[in-house]
């Protein structure tokens, strides 16, 4: 299964493009994968949060996607940290801006040692001049296009998924976990 975590829905009204987690990008790049995985059964887990909840779903029964979608209230984190851990990978979100990292969802699914498909903007080298050292083992997506791929990739490679899971939370644990 494939969980956002927590990440709310914000899409559709948002003001700038900028400033969008572009969550449709989700759905879409979701409904390539089915359709090129017949093979493969998976559960997309998406959180009932969100301005543009409405709209996500109007987005997913119009790509035929409703019996694959899983809807989770809004959990405390707690639980949250439980449904991430039965996952296999995590996808967060996709914003523009630069500099722009994960949120506590994305966090929390490296914390579980899962691959996180998110946007990453920073330029070579900028984020360990910034933090000093290296990011984690992020999926970096900054389209469809790019989403589908790690979709694709982490769905058809048992021992790739296993490495980045590990690697992240190897990442996690020495510098944002206790360590």
């Amino acid at each position: 299964c494939q969980d956002t975590g927590a990440s709310r829905s914000g899409w559709k009204k948002i003001w700038d493009d900028n400033y969008s987690k572009h969550n449709d990008w989700i759905i879409k790049a979701y409904s390539i994968f089915k359709k090129n995985n017949k093979n493969i059964k998976p559960v997309l887990l998406l959180s009932d949060y969100g301005n543009d909840v409405l709209q996500t779903k109007i987005l997913i029964k119009s790509l035929k996607l409703c019996d694959d979608v899983i809807w989770l209230p809004k959990l405390p984190r707690k639980e949250l940290l439980e449904i991430i851990l039965i996952c296999d990978v995590g996808i967060g979100e996709f914003y523009k801006t630069p500099r722009t990292m994960w949120g506590g969802a994305g966090l929390e699914i490296i914390s579980c040692g899962k691959p996180l498909i998110n946007s990453f903007n920073f330029k070579k080298g900028e984020f360990f001049s910034l933090f000093g050292h290296n990011p984690p083992d992020i999926c970096e997506a900054n389209s469809i296009k790019t989403l589908y791929f790690w979709m694709n990739k982490l769905a058809n490679s048992l021992e790739f998924k296993k490495r980045v899971g590990k690697n992240n939370e190897v990442w996690f644990r020495k510098y944002a976990g206790l360590g």
